[in-house]
Formats: C-alpha cells, sequence, structure tokens
C-alpha cells in the first residue's frame, strides 16, 4: 500500500529555499519564444526545447560575467514535450507520435531511436546504465526501455504524466499534474507514495517538472502557481520560490525543470519566453 506523504494547508508554501539568479532569453541569432521543456547538460551547458521552429537550443555560460550564449541550434520534426541528459545525449520525446530523438553532446547529431510497435511516448528521463523511462500515451503505462528501445518492464498509470526523475535504488518518481501529485516509485515500479501538493488559494497545483536531490528531496516547479516547491524525503514541504509574474525572478506559466550540478535549478519560463535560473538560500 503505497503512503500518502504529509502535506500543509492550501497556499502554506513554508520557508523562501530559492532566489532568482538570472535568466537566459537568446540573443540576435536565436530568441527564445515558447519554451517547452529544459534539460542540463553539465555544469556550463543547458539544453531549452522551444515550439517555436520547433527547436533544441544549446546554451553555454562562457563564463567570467559574459553570461549564457547560444552554442548550437537543432531543427526538430515536431514542439518537444520533454527532454532530458544522459551520460552523452540528449533524449527528446515530440509531439510526433512513436517518436524519440537523441542529440549526441559531442557534435549534436540528431538521431530517431527505434522503438516497440505502438508505443507513443510522453514524458520521458533517462535513468542509469542507459535505460529509459517512459510515459507511454497510448497505453497508459510507464515504461523502462534498454538503450535499443526494448521494454524491459511496464507500469500501469491512468493520469497524465508531466515529467519524470530518476531517484535513489533504481526508483523514480512522476508529477501528475491533473491530481496535482507527485509519486514515488520503487526500482521494481511498484508505488510507494504519494504527495498532494497545496495550491495557491483556490488555484490547484500543476505540477509539471521536477528534479531529485542527493538528500531525498524533490524540488517540483508549480505551472498554475508560478512557483517552486521543495519536499523533504519525508514528504514534507520545506519550503519554496518564486511566485507568478512577469517581472526577473518571476514565472509566468512555467513548463518544466532541471537541475545544475552546483544545485541551481532552471525553469522553461513559457509565458515569459525565457528560462530563468534560481540559487538556493542557506538555511
Amino acid at each position: 500500500m503505497a503512503s500518502i506523504w504529509a502535506a500543509p494547508a492550501a497556499g502554506q508554501d513554508g520557508a523562501t529555499l530559492y532566489a532568482f539568479d538570472e535568466a537566459v532569453a537568446g540573443g540576435e541569432t536565436l530568441r527564445l519564444r515558447w519554451p517547452t521543456a529544459v534539460a542540463a547538460g553539465g555544469a556550463d551547458e543547458i539544453a531549452v526545447a522551444d515550439a517555436e521552429g520547433p527547436s533544441l537550443a544549446v546554451f553555454r555560460d562562457l563564463g567570467g560575467g559574459e553570461g549564457w550564449v547560444v552554442h548550437a541550434a537543432i531543427e526538430l520534426p515536431a514542439p518537444a514535450y520533454s527532454v532530458s541528459c544522459g551520460a552523452d545525449f540528449y533524449l527528446i520525446s515530440t509531439r510526433r507520435p512513436g517518436v524519440l530523438l537523441t542529440v549526441a553532446k559531442s557534435d549534436y547529431t540528431l538521431r530517431e531511436l527505434a522503438l516497440a510497435p505502438g508505443i507513443t511516448p510522453g514524458a520521458a528521463t533517462c535513468l542509469p546504465d542507459d535505460r529509459l523511462l517512459v510515459h507511454d500515451l497510448a497505453a497508459g503505462r510507464l515504461v523502462v526501455l534498454d538503450g535499443a528501445g526494448k521494454v524491459l518492464t511496464a507500469v500501469a498509470i491512468a493520469e497524465t504524466v508531466a515529467a519524470l526523475a530518476p531517484g535513489a535504488g533504481g526508483g523514480f518518481y512522476a508529477a501528475l499534474p491533473g491530481a496535482g501529485e507527485v509519486r514515488r516509485y520503487g526500482a521494481n515500479g511498484e508505488q510507494l507514495s504519494s504527495l498532494k501538493l497545496p495550491g495557491v488559494g483556490p488555484t490547484p497545483a500543476w505540477p509539471v517538472g521536477l528534479a531529485v536531490e542527493a538528500n531525498g528531496e524533490v524540488v517540483v516547479v508549480d505551472r498554475h502557481g508560478g512557483r517552486i516547491l521543495v519536499v523533504e524525503a519525508s514528504g514534507r514541504l520545506a519550503g519554496s520560490g518564486s511566485r507568478k509574474g512577469w517581472e526577473p525572478g518571476l514565472l509566468r506559466f512555467p513548463a518544466s525543470l532541471a537541475r545544475l550540478p552546483d544545485g541551481r535549478v532552471v525553469v522553461a519560463d513559457q509565458g515569459n519566453g525565457r528560462v530563468q535560473l534560481f540559487r538556493r538560500l542557506e538555511e
């Protein structure tokens, strides 16, 4: 039986744990318009899928105060549903049925991954040992695939999954926006726990992106509330960051979240046509 994480009352977000660091919107050669997904490719690289084009823009941080610049731009056959980063490639799930794409980090070559017949990928993420975790929209299930696209295991799930993230010990987490929940699964696909996220007043939470810290904390971005929420391993809501708005540091219809190695999180701020980086505050 899955346990239910404890959740605070609606509107009680706890301590402020994240502060605005910087925004990335592109430049003269490429300008973000409608970013749908983001992935961290390393300490100084982020990949942003934009429905405009559609395309995958890779940004590099030059350091020394020069900021993030466009390093590569890859045309996609359809808008991306999700982007994640493996050992040496980006994994892209698009809104083109039956297609998963990879982009090599070495030369940004785009390739199509062969899938078992009938799979319609939605949210997807890279797991350890070159395995892939994919929400199969057609069959209503989560599938673990090997590097060749063969199904290794499958778990039935009726709800729409907006984002997936690997957890400890081979397990994983799923963000379910319609239910306003984050669920934790074991390595065998058994649901271990779930958390009903608090809304903002009468507006329910709509989780669309998540990342898992080494200490078991789960960082979630709420599309409806324009918030970053931090959930402890025990299920207690530890705190939050940002709110809804247009100014730098505020979010309007965020669509995805990724974590950089230095602990900052980057959010696809879809309604504002940019991605924003937030740093963790010292507690």
